[in-house]
């Protein structure tokens, strides 16, 4: 057996938890209060300490007398943080040579492994903690190393045996990496739930490390069509920063996508990677027709980004493309995009079985079946009718709805997983037709159409834990009743407002008082204006402004703006509460 890390007598009389507990003060001071603490002003100082001392006292307390006493004996507050911040910098400089040790060692002891997964073993033995987000996966165990919205890494175990149960979150300490008779063994302590040490290790006959690239799929809470479009662009190109391969399709669209993400200054594309050239997307508009989006791309190409002219005219491009009349160049970039990105799984497939997965499709499914929906997993449409009084928002303007004797209704579904965990999005779209209009597709109620479209969303998020628990879930079915009212513009009772986190008492008595005081108060101010006004008119064309400052003085002007305000305020209220209550 080859043990490859010693312990070491600590050179300071501070020992390795007192200095922890001194770093974890400094990077919460810092967090808190604010940088260079040992250099701040004395009133500064004194306000960060009294914070500090206090929500670190039960931590400085369990430490050893000599430890407490390097803080307690500072002469000043200067010096109780020039002492902090000097054990700050011994924490990390000990991390850092324990870290260097470790690799060292690591590599010494399995020169068969490649260097990437020597670094990665040699994170986990340092790590500190043990992660929630381990997982078994076909008879192997699964440790995280990567995770983001388009790829993960893990580290995989085969064979592992003698892995603790309920480790999840536990402080390790003095983990070591040992090799015996071709099997390797990580072992170390724990602290358990009462915060005693007890024995933590495993042993596994191999390791490897794996990256699952997922798709990158469009963000369903997502704004807008081209917010959509810009978001799923800017990810993928996001895998040029993360050293990830491209598929062929991938490489191929990369300068599109470029562009295409550059239209938001606030897309998480790279700096580096932004244009302010669009020669490709210009030609798209051309093979179009479309002369009006082109002119205002070629006024954005006169700018620089990340200029403020820049990103105005970069917002009015995009919402010009969000009108529905330019909806077909939309939906031929996302069908592009889209099968650049089917050589990819999504996280739902990755991380949930089809014995887990399958079930809830099927269930959603005929939910919107007896609903009267047609249409198959994960895009479902019905043709009805829409009663009563609403109030929409679209692109930001608000549509009175009445009575419709004919309307679209859509419910689309987007599913997203982590670690036995699943999210069902619903997209519920209305689309009020025009005379001879008939059922199209998702994009009918995405884009704008000055009142004749509108879409919201709900999810529902089931735990998988128990995977008998999450199937014979309510939420899910509750989370389908919910997307489909929306669509039909019907009331949610008052639990499928709690569902939707809607408090329907405070929501609906807000509502009243923000319509009844600023529309109260808006219209009775310009009634009264406007009533004045007449006045002065009806004196000045009758021969009597000689008699209109006697006039004026005498008239209660407080009192017809407190009624023409008070009662348009009220009206216009008790309207909003009631469509309101509708959604």
């Amino acid at each position: 057996m080859t043990d490859f890390q010693e312990k070491e007598s600590i050179p300071s009389p501070l020992s390795r938890e007192s200095l922890e507990v001194f770093d974890g003060m400094w990077s919460y001071a810092e967090l808190v209060c604010g940088a260079d603490l040992d250099k701040a002003s004395t009133a500064r100082q004194k306000k960060a300490r009294k914070k500090l001392t206090a929500v670190f006292s039960e931590s400085l307390e369990e430490l050893p007398k000599e430890s407490r006493a390097y803080l307690a004996d500072a002469a000043s507050d200067t010096e109780f943080f020039t002492r902090l911040n000097a054990a700050h910098r011994e924490a990390v400089n000990r991390a850092e040579e324990e870290l260097h040790r470790t690799a060292e060692a690591v590599a010494a002891l399995t020169p068969e492994w490649d260097a990437e997964i020597q670094q990665q073993i040699t994170a986990l033995l340092c790590a500190g903690e043990w992660p929630y987000d381990t997982f078994w996966k076909n008879g192997e165990f699964l440790y995280p190393v990567e995770s983001d919205f388009i790829h993960d890494v893990y580290l995989v175990f085969s064979k592992v045996k003698g892995l603790p149960k309920n480790a999840e979150g536990c402080p390790l300490k003095d983990l070591v990496l040992q090799k015996r008779n071709g099997r390797y063994r990580i072992k170390g302590t724990r602290s358990n739930t009462e915060g005693k040490d007890v024995p933590f290790g495993f042993s596994f006959s191999d390791v490897r490390i794996e990256k699952a690239l997922f798709a990158a799929d469009w963000n369903v809470l997502s704004v807008t069509p081209w917010d959509r479009l810009i978001s799923q662009s800017a990810a993928i190109c996001a895998k040029k920063h993360m050293s990830l391969p491209y598929n062929e399709k991938e490489q191929s669209l990369f300068p599109l996508l470029v562009e295409l993400a550059s239209l938001d200054p606030n897309s998480s594309l790279e700096d580096e990677l932004r244009v302010s050239d669009f020669p490709l997307l210009a030609t798209y508009l051309e093979a179009h027709a479309y002369r009006k989006p082109k002119k205002q791309l070629e006024a954005l190409s006169e700018k620089e980004p990340p200029s403020h002219a820049f990103a105005v005219r970069a917002q009015a491009l995009r919402a010009m493309l969000n009108q529905k009349e330019y909806a077909p160049l939309w939906e031929e970039l996302c069908q592009r995009i889209a099968q650049s990105q089917e050589p990819y799984v999504s996280t739902s497939e990755f991380y949930l079985s089809a014995d887990q997965l399958l079930p809830i499709r099927e269930r959603i499914e005929r939910r919107m079946h007896a609903h009267g929906y047609t249409g198959s997993y994960p895009h479902f449409s019905k043709e009805g009718s829409i009663k009563g009084l609403h109030i929409r928002e679209s692109y930001g303007i608000s549509y009175l709805i009445t009575r419709t004797k004919k309307a679209f209704f859509y419910v689309s579904c987007h599913e997203s997983a982590g670690l036995d965990c699943g999210t069902f999005s619903f997209l519920s779209g209305t689309v009020l037709p025009r005379k001879g209009e008939t059922l199209h597709g998702v994009s009918d109620f995405l884009f704008k159409t000055n009142g004749k479209s509108f879409f919201t969303t709900s999810e529902c998020q089931l735990f998988f834990g128990n995977a008998e628990d999450a199937l014979e879930s309510d939420d899910l079915d509750t989370a389908v009743d919910i997307a489909v009212k929306k669509a039909e513009m019907r009331k949610l009772s008052r639990e499928e407002k709690r569902q939707n986190h809607i408090s329907p008492l405070s929501h609906s008595v807000f509502l009243f008082l923000f319509c009844f005081l600023f529309m109260g108060v808006f219209f009775g101010f310009f009634m009264t204006l406007g009533f004045m006004l007449l006045e002065f008119l009806t004196a000045l064309f009758t021969g009597n402004v000689h008699s209109f400052p006697e006039l004026f003085t005498s008239t209660p002007w407080w009192l017809i703006g407190l009624l023409s305000g008070g009662m348009f305020g009220i009206a216009m209220a008790i309207i909003e509460v009631i469509a309101d209550r509708k959604k």
